[in-house]
């Protein structure tokens, strides 16, 4: 990708260059290299993300894949597949519960494949790195002692030019040039006075615009990026242009025709020496470049094109365009993350495997308008983050596997293990990671657990209960941990070092459903996600034991907002309103501080297709539509729109793909490897 952005960098100059020649400065010409070779040294330290970068193009497939035990899950609970074809058991403290299988076994063959191909490739990328940095330490060491030689051979073999202590002489050089804040010129060049007064005023413009440090700058660029064609390509017309841009300002010094041909011979003369190369790898300024640059500095002198004001500011602006496009990275969408449920069976039934839960929501605070982040009560902003396998922070995507907690750099594309076990991932607040770590056969404690994401140290939170085995959603808040189980809400709150567990009368999601008229076994209606509901919107989400019909709450009030009818039992609730499904199979969205929803999905329209949604980000609602052994990714537009994606192929049912997007990154599971790709 990196010699991709070059390339298309060095190319779009050289094109603006030959198209604007005459019409824009030519210290403007000059300062465009300056400011490209500045970006591209900046971008590792100074990442900005943008939607028109030419990474959302060229990114495409796979950024990581790793071997898995198991099938297309994240599981977050002990499961074991069993002999009879699409059954799987889980095992609950000695007792077997049977579902729908959502896993399929792996062969040995494959997982020793992918082990040795995930080995492969982990030694090429320390080939290549090794081949990089070596490549750079001993080019860079190398014209480091090289320009010290130089410095010191000038030191001990110049001789000054009639006491002038900053022109010195020496034998045998091909141009003059500047080093550091001296100029030198060869003994026989000060026979003519004339001549050498335009060497030296030429070398006196490079002194005056600082020469010295981009040349430095460009040397650097060289060392970093030497296995770039391109950088090549730059550093030469760089080079050249800065010589025009030298020509140009003595042409602005130098008065009348005379003296410009004059200066135009002197030019002539330098180009019959010698020309040694010697002088391209020392961080000096030569006045000659060469016959072959020597044409277009003559034609410069010549030319009697004026500049324009306005070709200057059109390359103004194409420059703009190219960086916006080359030195950003693909655009994040957001940092927040949830998951929502498919409750097609009855609550009772919902002891949640969390092997069958695998639709999440990408989330983000946003206001009625659905620009701005809705704030909390305390008018801080919060962010929406719920429970999600694959969650993302500060450049990592958090995943759990059978392995444990693990989490994959965007930057450099490894995994890391952070802990053992298996575990339910909650939210993030601050530098902190919360889940829950169902008990297993490892020394790691069970229960609610929190690691620092600086030091990677764990800290348990509360010891492990039979209740969480039906945990739904965790998420911190204010100082509380909310554990959504199946039937019920649990709630924990921070004193001192350690978490005790709080009274039900005290529990303010059991306060809001009272106040909105409920009581506290009415917790089992709410769909997933209701606590980052309550807190970040200020709305109860309750479903009467029908299914088909949805009931709004303001949480701060306890009056009664909004009752949606003919509701199918996939309720998503999302960062812009609430998702539903009406017995048609059409899809609405009802806005969080809207009265009316906008339909998202007409299914006659489509052949009355059922798509089965529950991944979103800022652009699109995700979903699936089922046909036999394959599965079709649907984009639905929240402006409108749709459009058919990506066929996975011997898929009957989405959620073994357990599909997810967050942070402008799509995850799934396939042939028992994660693979997370740009959406």
């Amino acid at each position: 990708m990196e010699i991709v952005k070059w390339g298309v960098v060095v190319t779009g100059i050289l094109i603006l260059r030959k198209i604007a020649w005459g019409r824009i400065t030519r210290r403007m010409q000059y300062g465009i290299w300056i400011v490209a070779m500045i970006l591209f040294m900046l971008q590792p330290f100074v990442p900005v993300q943008s939607r028109w970068s030419i990474e959302n193009v060229l990114s495409g497939r796979a950024i990581f894949r790793e071997q898995k035990e198991i099938s297309a899950q994240a599981v977050s609970v002990p499961i074991k597949v069993s002999s009879e074809p699409g059954k799987n058991v889980m095992a609950l403290e000695g007792k077997e519960t049977v579902r729908d299988s959502t896993q399929t076994e792996m062969k040995t063959t494959d997982g020793t494949a992918q082990q040795t191909e995930d080995l492969w490739q982990h030694r090429n990328r320390i080939y290549v790195y090794g081949f990089r940095w070596c490549g750079t330490l001993l080019l860079g060491l190398g014209l480091l002692w090289f320009n010290l030689r130089f410095y010191r051979y000038c030191l001990k073999e110049r001789s000054l030019y009639k006491r002038d202590t900053e022109t010195g002489l020496l034998k045998d050089l091909p141009s003059p040039f500047l080093f550091g804040n001296r100029i030198y010129v060869d003994e026989e060049m000060v026979q003519n006075e004339q001549r050498l007064h335009y060497m030296v005023l030429h070398e006196y413009c490079h002194y005056r615009h600082g020469d010295w440090l981009w040349v430095l700058l460009r040397n650097i660029c060289m060392v970093l990026y030497f296995y770039n064609p391109f950088v090549w390509i730059a550093v030469r017309y760089m080079k050249q242009d800065c010589e025009l841009a030298c020509d140009e300002a003595v042409m602005h010094i130098l008065k009348g025709e005379h003296q410009r041909k004059e200066y135009g011979y002197t030019l002539l003369a330098l180009a019959k020496r010698q020309n040694h190369r010697v002088l391209d790898f020392t961080v000096t300024t030569s006045m000659s470049g060469g016959a072959k640059r020597l044409k277009e500095r003559i034609e410069m002198i010549s030319s009697t094109k004026k500049t324009s004001g306005i070709v200057s500011f059109l390359i103004f602006l194409i420059m703009l365009c190219l960086v916006g496009c080359t030195f950003t990275e693909g655009a994040e969408t957001t940092r927040n993350v949830s998951e929502t449920e498919n409750d097609g069976k009855s609550n009772q039934e919902e002891l949640v495997n969390p092997v069958a839960q695998m639709y999440f929501e990408l989330e983000k605070g946003e206001s009625e308008n659905g620009n701005l982040t809705i704030q909390n009560k305390s008018n801080s902003d919060i962010e929406d983050s719920v429970y999600n396998v694959m969650k993302w922070e500060d450049g990592f995507f958090y995943f759990s596997d059978m392995e444990g907690l693990k989490r994959f750099s965007e930057e450099t594309s490894e995994v890391e293990r952070l802990a053992d076990g298996n575990v339910k991932l909650g939210n993030f607040n601050k530098e902190f990671l919360y889940y829950i770590r169902y008990p297993g056969a490892g020394e790691s404690a069970s229960g609610i657990v929190r690691m620092n994401v600086t030091d990677l140290r764990e800290e348990q939170v509360t010891s492990w209960s039979e209740e969480m085995w039906t945990c739904r959603n965790v998420f911190f808040y204010e100082n509380k941990i909310y554990l959504e189980l199946s039937d019920s809400c649990e709630a924990y709150e921070e004193d001192g070092n350690t978490f005790r567990k709080i009274p039900a009368d005290q529990n303010m999601v059991y306060q809001v459903l009272e106040k909105c008229g409920y009581s506290q076994k009415d917790a089992a209606t709410l769909p997933t996600g209701y606590t980052n509901v309550l807190f970040q919107y200020h709305k109860l989400i309750c479903r009467d034991a029908s299914q088909k019909r949805v009931c709004i709450y303001n949480a701060d009030t306890g009056k009664w907002v909004k009752e949606i009818t003919d509701v199918q039992s996939d309720v998503l609730l999302s960062n812009r309103g609430v998702v539903y499904k009406d017995l048609a199979e059409n899809i609405y969205l009802l806005r969080w501080n809207a009265e009316q929803e906008d339909v998202l999905y007409e299914s006659r329209e489509h052949h009355a297709e059922a798509i089965n949604y529950g991944t979103y980000d800022t652009d699109y609602l995700y979903g699936f539509v089922e046909d036999g052994k394959q599965c079709a990714l649907i984009k639905i537009s929240w402006k409108g729109g749709y459009e058919r994606g990506k066929v996975f192929e011997d898929v009957e049912k989405a959620v073994q793909l357990g599909f997810s997007v967050n942070h402008g990154v799509a995850g799934y599971w396939q042939n028992g490897q994660i693979i997370f790709e740009k959406v």
